[in-house]
């Protein structure tokens, strides 16, 4: 088999389900294992792509960057601006049990505490999911797809995990809304790549979805 089939078939195509897999297992499935499985997946999200490291550079071809500064500062606007507007369609007072819950279940006992773990969910989290998603999801895809094609996979495998999360806190409609929510965030940041041929618009405008995300946990748990 060439390296670009094996890369596809056994390094991008079961990277698709890691991070749904592990959702299931430290958010849906609750123990006194969560976080230690939460932690576990994300090594899982560095370590994964750096195994395919040396076939990685022989596949994806450099690409020339394009503009990106102020595409950058538009995605991070508009993306904050969703976030803010959406915020009156959620109960917090309805969710708010359920948020100590997980939090008590990943040890954020203290302000401090959650204060650190929000900025590394807003800072590090997101440029892992970007590193994982669309460098080596989305990129690897587009070895056998076309870039549409690939976005729109990725997106889809990108937003399952959301699902499962969001299921935990909300009502159906509310899950299916919000999930699809972030597939369609996940093909803007795909496209974004994909046009400027860097990380930086996608990865500046998660960190302000999540940092909106964080905040509100904030509000709700303190």
């Amino acid at each position: 088999m060439k390296s670009t089939s094996k890369l596809f078939v056994y390094g991008v195509l079961p990277a698709l389900f890691f991070q749904m897999s592990g959702a299931a297992l430290y958010f849906v499935w609750d123990s006194n294992f969560s976080h230690w499985i939460y932690y576990a997946t994300k090594i899982l999200l560095l370590v994964w792509p750096l195994l395919w490291l040396g076939v990685v550079r022989q596949e994806f071809k450099k690409w020339k960057r394009g503009r990106f500064f102020l595409l950058s500062l538009l995605l991070m606007v508009v993306m904050t601006e969703i976030m803010l507007t959406a915020l009156p369609l959620i109960d917090l007072q309805s969710i708010g049990l359920l948020v100590q819950e997980k939090a008590a279940a990943f040890k954020l006992h203290s302000r401090s505490l959650f204060i650190v773990f929000a900025l590394f969910f807003s800072v590090l989290h997101s440029l892992l999911e970007e590193y994982y998603w669309r460098w080596f999801v989305f990129r690897g895809l587009m070895l056998k797809l076309n870039w549409k094609t690939s976005a729109l996979l990725g997106s889809l495998a990108f937003a399952g995990h959301h699902y499962l999360v969001l299921s935990q806190f909300f009502s159906l409609p509310l899950t299916l809304a919000f999930g699809t929510a972030v597939g369609v965030a996940g093909f803007i940041w795909c496209t974004a790549y994909y046009k400027t041929r860097t990380l930086l618009p996608s990865y500046l405008s998660h960190i302000a979805v999540d940092a909106v995300i964080m905040g509100t946990g904030y509000a709700i748990l303190f």
